[in-house]
């Protein structure tokens, strides 16, 4: 003999025999419910040529079956029918709703999982049948009257996609999604919460709390959401309860659904919503819930992507200043797989390098001699030419003092060969003002050059108001010492230089020693010749 199972508030079986069954709220219906939903006449099941039909008697809410609204329709052992806001079940066997956390309390913990393996992007027609086949009554989801209930979800989750297209900040996202998702579920608050490497979570948004309230989840639920990778739906229908259920009682919630925010490779946070009055959530939102949890979780790693960009671009702009591109590429692949560029390659750090000083002689006697706008034209000309060729030897620009370059090798990406760079940098710059002559003088420039190799301070250094990437130290002073000491046309090095370029096939002559300030002992001197 089939049964009708009351799903919805005490647990109650009803036998339905060979006569029609009216279910309604009056107490002449053969099945009386006793709830607000129902008309007072508002359903008949009765025996057909093929089996039972339930036929719907004009009720104000509806009749629906498998989530389809239906005026009659054949009833398949174990249809899901809903009267209003009340759950039955019809079948020849009462079957309990699956997975029920303990049967013996009632209480009815529901699981849809992702899909299996790997998290792969939702088949979004395969979401769609699934809503089709499972529905709760239409005003429960916030379908307009005559939409189809797969249609309008359709446009939903269309919806929440156009606004991760359009909104790039994650928080003003996720509010707008959440907003939609509580109306659409009808729930009483919700939150969107992110994961913590410590397993914590953080609300990125909120709705329906308290100010100042934090949203509490069941460890169940979230064991459940991370272990089983699965949505969780939890109908709470009687005094006796499991964990899960017993923190729903503390925080006075009759249904909670929580769904994971979830990539193709990970499971960033979770969406939370929280009914009240007596109103549960059904599958039909489980289901809904989780393609929304996809839509917001692609938006947030979006907006993250998109901020991490903007900043890889600054920073990027920024180094345009002191490095060639290529060196700029070199420092950004390095930090996206983790290798030898640890933390931030621009703060200040203790690092090995070889500084390089130039300045052209009797700069000061040439410049008074040429209009502003001459001067300022040919300066650019020549500092162009320099840092290109700094530049191509994979040399860093530190400052440019008036005509004087002072350039790094080494940083901010570390090069065994530095110091042989330098060198070779030094010989074409050499090279290529003995051709450049300032406008109205006749004889070429001549540039003097220092060189020197040992540790230093590197990074972005100065005051809150204005930083520059620049080295200090000991190197820094031997190198501008060694410019200064140097001829017309010379590349002067010191010792470190020297021993790192020795086996190298440079001509170098030792000069002598010079005295440095702040130094105990003379530096030696060397001359490069070619």
């Amino acid at each position: 003999m089939p049964k009708l199972v009351v799903l919805i508030g005490e647990r109650v079986e009803y036998d339905v025999t060979t006569q029609p069954v009216t279910i309604g709220r009056l107490s002449t219906n053969d099945i009386q419910i006793l709830d607000k939903s129902l008309s007072k006449q508002h359903a008949r099941i009765a025996p057909s040529e093929s089996g039972w039909r339930i036929s719907d008697l004009n009720s104000s809410n509806g009749t629906f079956v498998n989530g389809e609204r239906v005026s009659e329709c054949e009833l398949a052992q174990g249809a899901r029918i809903r009267c209003g806001n009340v759950e039955l079940m019809f079948g020849a066997v009462a079957e309990a709703p699956r997975l029920a956390v303990r049967e013996e309390s009632q209480e009815i913990l529901t699981s849809i999982s992702l899909p299996h393996g790997a998290l792969a992007p939702l088949d979004l027609g395969e979401a769609l049948e699934n809503f089709a086949t499972v529905q709760p009554a239409a005003n429960a989801l916030g379908t307009p009257p005559c939409e189809p209930a797969a249609e309008h979800k359709l446009r939903l989750i269309q919806l929440i996609g156009e606004k991760t297209i359009k909104t790039f900040d994650s928080r003003q996202l996720v509010a707008e999604i959440l907003a939609i998702a509580i109306e659409h579920t009808r729930a009483a608050q919700g939150a969107v919460c992110l994961f913590e490497d410590d397993g914590s979570y953080t609300p990125l948004a909120t709705q329906g709390y308290c100010r100042g309230d934090v949203p509490r989840m069941s460890r169940t639920v979230l064991r459940r959401l991370l272990e089983e990778r699965s949505g969780v739906l939890i109908r709470q229908e009687s005094s006796d309860a499991d964990a899960a259920l017993i923190s729903l009682q503390n925080m006075s919630v009759d249904s909670h659904l929580c769904v994971p925010l979830w990539t193709t490779d990970k499971i960033m946070g979770f969406i939370s919503l929280d009914r009240r009055g007596g109103r549960s959530f059904t599958e039909a939102h489980l289901d809904l819930m989780i393609a929304i949890g996809h839509q917001a979780a692609i938006g947030i790693e979006r907006g993250r992507l998109a901020k991490l960009a903007g900043e890889e671009q600054k920073v990027r702009s920024y180094l345009s200043q002191y490095l060639d591109e290529k060196l700029i590429q070199e420092i950004a692949n390095q930090s996206r797989a983790g290798e030898a560029v640890e933390g931030d390659p621009l703060s200040p750090a203790e690092r090995e390098v070889t500084v390089l000083f130039s300045d052209i002689v009797s700069f000061t006697k040439i410049s008074e001699g040429l209009p502003p706008t001459e001067l300022s034209g040919f300066i650019r000309d020549y500092l162009t030419a320099m840092t290109d060729i700094i530049f191509s030897h994979g040399g860093t620009i530190d400052k440019y003092i008036g005509d004087a370059v002072m350039a790094l090798f080494g940083a901010p990406v570390a090069s065994p060969n530095a110091a042989a760079e330098a060198i070779r940098a030094a010989l074409e710059m050499r090279d290529y003002v003995s051709e450049m002559k300032p406008p109205g003088i006749k004889d070429p420039l001549r540039v003097r050059f220092g060189i020197s190799t040992g540790k230093a301070v590197v990074g972005n250094i100065g005051s809150i108001q204005r930083v520059e990437y620049t080295a200090l130290g000991d190197t820094v002073n031997i190198a501008a010492r060694l410019e200064a000491f140097a001829r017309p046309k010379e590349i002067c090095i010191d010792e470190d230089t020297f021993q790192k370029v020795e086996s190298d096939a440079f001509a170098i002559q030792e000069i002598g020693a010079i005295d440095v300030k702040n130094r105990h002992l003379p530096v030696k001197v060397y001359k490069v010749l070619g």
